[in-house]
């Protein structure tokens, strides 16, 4: 039988099939429209949000044929992919292996597969030799940074509210392993609290500033004892693990070193010839040093506890004095605390050249206290501090001081650059010291409260929301009834009932406190106005004005800020003046951190006058 014909009926009857076949398969490769965000987040999707290995890091698995090892055992593809890299110094292998790790690590958490992940982010980062550094607009190269920074925290901070803690020794890797040892030039003192500021969650700053780059950020915590008296100190470190080498030293042991870096002094440090900007997060720092319930009382507890709240008086140094940068020195106003500048100072230390040029200082002091009583106190502290901190003299930006005042702050900023005379308290009072016959105490405390010159090492003031013609509420009969309750230490007291009884009554008791010595008729106040700060000082206004149009004069001339009035805010004499549409408590505005900025950075630069 010929068969020839039937086969050829069976070629025939294939290629029809095959060509249907053909014709009704589904398509391989096609487009499908989406949303924006959809398309973004499969092109971002990588391993540090959870959502598996980036295209670059499969797209590298498949170049190795290593795609499939990938889906069956991840760490021996892993292991398999480190001998590739090694043999072939490939710069993105290396980002695939950090990648890979951290995303084994993230489904079964071991520190091995984290510190895997740094040293290989690391590797594609700063090794020499792998060919072009990844320039800063590749996606790896932020990935690489992040990576580098989670898993280090997570190796050293398994779990939440757990300290920094990577301890010196070997470790095993999935391939080879690494020697820490700590840099005990920059190691903290034993007992500091390293706590990751990823792991604290900022509340109540308005902004949470952070200085992007590489490095774990820390809040280095100085433990206290307990029941102690003080408030929480804390400082911000980074922490950054330096490779002695690469990835490719592994299996014969990579040794690696842990420095740690003061936020108050570096801002960068010098990898494999690279400058790198080392991750900070300040705010961190500030909030934990903000959280403590009696630095927020201390606004009542200093204004009507006088007697004892003046034992609490202190200048606040908020980092360890370095010569060459310009004290700046904060003083708040009445029923407040150093810590309603939070949100100003935030800003502020945000400024690099602010950061590098100043020094932030804050005066607490109990604010129900006569004026000059407190401005004494003032005096004294400041210039106890420059000698102490610079005995020689010898430190110029030292003795260039700003001091910034808000409201009852800024009277007292006042007293410290005019010249104190005796004569408007002799005229209010109708008397001289000599015949109000005081005992040599007292009559020592007047005199260190009435005559005093000004400080010679201040050069700038700042007058914020500041009666220096005394606030309308001061004259209310509430803040009379206030003044009744408020506490007076024991030699104000015995003071005050010697004058009343040796002026004749001209003298009101209420005038001994804060409160009666801001009414508007205060004789002190007039004096204050009137007198002319030291020469070499140059003076700046910052005046809430409510709701007013800053944009119309005679709005501003009528305005008042619900404590303060314009009239009673605005010197002629001053070198600038910024208004500010806001309440009297106007630290945190934006116009009031604008002004501060603009003032203390030309102050920094040296410039004697502002535009």
């Amino acid at each position: 039988m010929d068969l020839a014909p039937l086969r050829r009926l069976a070629s025939v009857l294939l290629l029809s099939a095959g060509a249907s076949a053909c014709l009704l398969a589904p398509k391989l490769v096609g487009i499908e429209p989406v949303t924006l965000d959809e398309g973004r987040r499969e092109i971002e999707a990588c391993a540090l949000d959870g959502t598996g290995l980036s295209a670059v890091t499969r797209e590298v698995y498949a170049l190795f044929d290593l795609d499939q090892e990938l889906a069956r055992d991840p760490r021996a593809a892993l292991r398999a992919l480190h001998v590739r890299a090694d043999e072939d110094a490939d710069r993105a292998a290396f980002f695939a292996l950090a990648e890979t790790s951290y995303w084994l690590a993230s489904q079964r958490p071991e520190r091995g597969l984290w510190l895997a992940s740094a040293v290989y982010a690391y590797t594609f980062l700063f090794a020499p030799d792998l060919g072009q550094l990844p320039g800063p607009f590749e996606r790896r190269f932020a990935w690489a940074g992040e990576l580098y920074d989670q898993a280090l925290v997570r190796a050293a901070s398994p779990r939440s509210g757990e300290p920094f803690a990577l301890a010196e020794g070997e470790y095993a890797l999935p391939v080879g392993r690494l020697r820490v040892t700590h840099d005990s030039a920059t190691t903290p003192p034993a007992g500091e609290a390293l706590l990751p500021a990823d792991r604290l969650r900022v509340e109540g700053l308005k902004l949470r500033l952070r200085d992007s780059g590489l490095g774990v950020p820390l809040v280095a915590a100085t433990p206290r004892a307990r029941n102690a008296s003080t408030e929480r100190v804390a400082r911000p470190l980074t922490a950054f693990l330096r490779l002695a080498g690469d990835a490719r030293d592994l299996e014969r042991g990579l040794g690696a070193t842990l420095e740690f870096h003061s936020g108050y002094s570096a801002e960068s440090i010098s990898v494999n010839g690279q400058t790198i900007p080392l991750e900070t997060d300040r705010s961190a720092v500030l909030a934990y040093v903000l959280d403590e319930p009696r630095l927020w009382r201390f606004s009542l507890t200093g204004f009507f506890g006088g007697a004892d709240a003046a034992d609490k008086n202190r200048l606040i140094l908020t980092q360890p004095y370095e010569p060459g940068r310009v004290p700046v020195v904060f003083v708040h106003g009445t029923a407040s605390s150093p810590a309603y500048w939070a949100d100003l100072f935030n800003s502020l230390w945000r400024e690099p050249e602010l950061r590098a040029g100043a020094q932030f200082w804050f005066y607490q002091y109990a604010t129900g206290n006569p004026l000059l009583y407190s401005a004494a106190d003032l005096r004294e502290k400041l210039a106890e501090t420059v000698a102490r901190l610079d005995p020689e003299g010898s430190d110029d930006a030292l003795r260039r001081m700003v001091i910034v005042g808000h409201s009852q702050g800024g009277l007292l900023a006042r007293l410290m650059v005019i010249h104190g005379e005796l004569a408007w308290f002799e005229q209010a009072t109708g008397s001289t010291l000599e015949s109000l016959a005081l005992a040599p105490e007292d009559r020592a405390l007047l005199e260190r409260c009435l005559a005093f010159e000004p400080l010679p090492f201040v050069e700038r003031v700042v007058y914020v929301s500041t009666p220096h013609r005394g606030s309308f509420q001061a004259g209310r009969w509430y803040s009379n009834w206030l003044a009744n309750l408020i506490a007076l230490p024991g030699e104000i007291t015995r003071v005050g009932a010697r004058l009343l009884a040796g002026s004749q009554g001209r003298l009101l008791e209420r005038s001994f406190t804060s409160l009666g010595n801001m009414e508007p008729d205060s004789r002190m106040l007039r004096f204050l106005a009137e007198a002319e700060a030291a020469r070499r000082v140059e003076a700046h206004s910052v005046i809430s004005i409510g709701a007013a149009n800053p944009a119309d004069p005679a709005a501003v001339r009528a305005a008042d800020d619900g404590v303060v009035t314009y009239t009673s805010a605005h010197l002629d004499s001053v070198a600038s003046e910024d208004l500010v549409p806001s309440g009297h408590s106007c630290q945190s505005h934006p116009a009031t951190i604008r002004a501060l900025r603009r003032i203390l950075l030309a102050h920094v630069r040296g410039s004697a006058t502002l535009p």
